[in-house]
């Protein structure tokens, strides 16, 4: 008899695909469950923290860019539905936006609504803690990474969402306190 392959052992397995080739990883992804979508973002995020652009790009056959914006779909798609999906999406797009990362992928992610969900999140009634703090950890890698990213950022209001959140409750006061220090500093 034919077993049921766990959503966990389906991730490893299309990570594993991609080696080779990112087609692989996308027909996995795009025919996937919301669990299989789930456990791919963990899997990914687990396999994928520290690497640079290059080594991102290399991993999935020149294709990182491709990922990127099927992942911030899918937190669109998704917002509001769920917060362990919502945190995962966040943590995954951490792995692209990191510092050790150039701005390619941060661009990529604002431009495709990526802080505009990340700050409609910090005001959503029923979301949880944990992932409304990695939203604002989105959040200041992207004003870190240059003065246009705080210009973008103001022109979001993101001032108006961060105070709503802290104003409204928001546990990681001092987070949410840097980040709106980092959105009002000028050009560098």
């Amino acid at each position: 008899s034919k077993m049921v392959r766990t959503a966990a052992e389906q991730a490893r397995t299309a990570m594993a695909r991609t080696e080779r080739g990112p087609q692989e990883f996308f027909r996995e992804w795009d025919k996937g469950s919301k669990p299989l979508r789930f456990a791919i973002l963990a899997r990914f995020s687990e396999k994928c923290t520290g690497m640079t652009e290059d080594e991102i790009e290399k991993f999935f056959g020149f294709g990182g860019s491709l990922v990127l914006a099927r992942f911030c779909a899918w937190l669109r798609v998704t917002f509001g539905q769920g917060d362990s999906m919502s945190f995962q999406i966040f943590e995954a797009v951490k792995v692209f936006i990191a510092p050790v990362n150039s701005s390619r992928y941060t661009i990529e992610f604002v431009e495709q609504g990526g802080a505009l969900t990340a700050l409609e999140y910090l005001t959503l009634p029923n979301g949880h803690e944990t992932t409304k703090t990695a939203a604002l950890e989105i959040l200041h890698i992207v004003a870190q990474a240059g003065p246009k990213f705080r210009v973008v950022l103001r022109e979001c209001e993101a001032a108006r969402y961060i105070t709503e959140y802290r104003d409204g409750g928001g546990k990681d006061i001092e987070l949410a306190q840097d980040l709106l220090t980092a959105i009002q500093q000028e050009a560098e």
